[in-house]
Order: structure tokens, then C-alpha cells, then sequence
């Protein structure tokens, strides 16, 4: 909606972020500025990547998914997933080493298989591929209707 202008300042905050968005010291303000722009700008496309996620997997489970994405400590990455531990019966986060400090993160998912190898990643990247397939055929009829022929 925004073409090329809303591109660079997505890019440009979602670096901003990457970059300097944790609380140090050093970066403090700036990157907690940064951080929350980049949670706003992404609040409906993360929660719209569930929706298509949780629709190509076919399965139930929209309440395991509603219930799970606040567990992530990322508000806008929970959502997403949650939605593929949900649709793989996997469990996914929990548990993680970060700079050589255990983090005792919850599992999404926790009932999930935690066993998970190369076959969970081949059909972690199967749903993908059907949800880009999803956005195209959105893409394409919406190009149909609104063209003018």
C-alpha cells in the first residue's frame, strides 16, 4: 500500500531493530524506539502468517494457537509460530542457550513431538511454499478484478 517509500522505512526500521533494539545501556532509547515500531509495523502481517499457516495445515487448534503466541517473548513472532508447532504437532522454543546463559523459555506447542528432525524442517518449508501459494492466487484474482480491461 505504501510501494516504495513503506518498503525503505519497514527495512530500515526492521534493521534498526535487529541492530540496536536490545535494551543496552548504550542504545537504550533509541532501540527501545526502534523495537516497539518494528512489533507495531509488523502486528497485522504476523498474525496473518498464523491465519494462513493454521489454514494450509488444516487442523484444529486456533485456541492452542491464541493460548501459545503470548508465550514467545516476541509479541509479533509467537504468532506465526505457534500456528506451525500447532499445525506440525511439534513442539517448538522451550529451553535455549543465549550468550551461555540458560533461558528456561516455555514451549509453544508443549504437548507437541520434541523429537524433531530433517522431516519436521521438509514439512515446515511444505507449508510455507502452500502459503506463498495462498498469497499468489490472492494476488493474481485481486489483480483479475481490479484490472481494467
Amino acid at each position: 500500500m505504501a510501494g516504495l517509500p513503506g518498503l525503505l522505512v519497514y527495512k530500515f526500521t526492521n534493521t534498526a531493530d535487529s541492530m540496536i533494539g536490545y535494551k543496552t545501556e548504550r542504545h537504550q532509547e533509541f532501540g527501545w524506539a526502534a523495537a516497539r515500531l518494528d512489533d507495531l509495523l509488523n502486528l497485522i502481517p504476523a498474525r496473518l502468517t498464523a491465519v494462513l499457516i493454521w489454514a494450509v495445515t488444516g487442523r484444529p487448534g486456533w485456541r492452542g494457537i491464541l493460548r501459545d503466541a503470548p508465550l514467545h517473548r516476541s509479541p509479533n513472532a509467537g504468532w506465526p509460530e505457534a500456528a506451525m508447532a500447532h499445525g506440525l504437532d511439534i513442539a517448538l522454543s522451550g529451553p535455549r542457550s543465549y550468550e551461555g546463559q540458560l533461558q528456561d523459555d516455555p514451549y509453544v506447542n508443549g504437548d507437541g513431538r520434541r523429537d524433531l528432525g530433517p522431516d519436521d524442517i521438509d514439512s515446515a518449508v511444505r507449508v510455507l511454499w502452500l502459503c506463498w501459494g495462498q498469497i499468489y492466487a490472492v494476488a493474481v484474482a485481486m489483480t483479475l478484478m481490479l484490472w481494467p480491461f
